[in-house]
């Protein structure tokens, strides 16, 4: 039994263009032809569906796990870049002795030079770095602390604050 390859339809892959120009969900949504009523709770909704084809569509391109991990993100945690490092340099220069001047004294000049050391990209290793920590569950599950609803607003008095200094 042969898997058919599920495409998007022309709405989706409108909403899906706006929203990589940048378009918020409900304009992005209303622009791809879906009702104003909710536009943003069907771009969600869109979105979320699309959501669970996408490892799918991965698999059959073949970015399986092991291929990610093997071809992308391991050869970004060993990424080096190449830093420049531009000073002067004082150089002594010999001249060619003449018949006029058969010992002619050297000359000193300044000179513009270029170093390029090849250095870890340590920017892009923490990046991956972070991303191999969420695919492997190693942080915490994040915390967000709601104020209940009804509660009265907290009041800080800035005036008891010493001044710094």
């Amino acid at each position: 039994m042969s898997k058919k390859k599920a495409k998007l339809t022309p709405r989706q892959a409108k909403l899906v263009k706006n929203l990589a120009a940048g378009m918020p969900q409900g304009k992005a949504a209303v622009a791809a032809g879906y009702s104003d009523k909710n536009p943003s709770q069907s771009a969600y909704e869109t979105l979320q569906r699309l959501q669970t084809r996408m490892p799918e569509v991965m698999e059959r391109l073949g970015l399986t796990d092991d291929a990610l991990i093997e071809k992308h993100l391991l050869p970004l945690l060993a990424a080096e870049e190449t830093k420049f490092f531009p000073f002067r340099k004082q150089v002594e220069r010999k001249a060619r002795a003449t018949k006029k001047n058969p010992t002619p004294a050297p000359t000193v000049e300044t000179v513009q030079v270029i170093e390029a050391r090849n250095v870890a990209a340590l920017g892009i290793r923490v990046t991956a770095l972070d991303i191999a920590c969420k695919l492997k569950g190693v942080y915490a599950p994040r915390q967000v602390d709601f104020d209940p609803v009804g509660a009265p607003p907290r009041t800080i008095n800035t005036n008891a604050i010493p001044p710094h200094g």
